[in-house]
């Protein structure tokens, strides 16, 4: 969720109130889960070296007169060997980790349905009509929309879906 939802908002309802708590709910409650569980496997498993030591650069890079320290900058490079190891050896710790959480598929899959909800982001009003954007549960981009009176239906104002084939084209709202 991008913003605070609340009852004076044009884009919230009750109903999206609650699906926002019920994800937040659901997010600390996999944290409480899982966090034991990851830490335990942690302890028992120290020579797997869990999690994978990864290497650390001096890379640094200069913007606008600031220097920026980028210690995983190899890790980017996501055909080298060495970052599909440092991959594989970190996804072999997590799935250790995580083999021994009871119910683990149900949990897996309840989070999921929980945290499938649409995204909004805050709305700006102009003249009476209501714009914002929108993620629909599911959806790669944010949909611009548009709303014109606090209770009206909402419309598809921009769908940047159709600009690229690759999704990499998005729409924004300059406020």
């Amino acid at each position: 969720m991008s913003t605070n939802c609340d009852q004076a908002s044009p884009t919230c309802s009750s109903r999206a109130i609650r699906k926002q708590w019920f994800a937040r709910a659901a997010s600390g409650v996999a944290l409480c889960i899982f966090a034991p569980a990851f830490l335990s496997a942690q302890a028992s498993s120290s020579a797997a070296k869990c999690p994978p030591q990864a290497r650390i650069d001096s890379v640094k890079d200069t913007y606008g007169g600031t220097v920026v320290a980028d210690p995983y900058r190899w890790l980017e490079d996501q055909q080298s060997s060495e970052t599909r190891m440092w991959i594989e050896a970190e996804q072999k710790c997590t799935d250790a980790a995580l083999s021994s959480v009871a119910d683990r598929a149900f949990l897996s899959s309840r989070l999921g349905e929980l945290l499938y909800t649409d995204s909004y982001e805050a709305p700006t009003e102009r003249g009476g009509r209501y714009f914002f954007r929108k993620r629909p549960a599911g959806g790669d981009l944010s949909l611009l929309y548009i709303r014109r009176g606090q209770n009206a239906p909402e419309e598809i104002l921009i769908d940047p879906l159709p600009w690229s084939a690759d999704h990499s084209a998005s729409v924004s709202l300059e406020v």
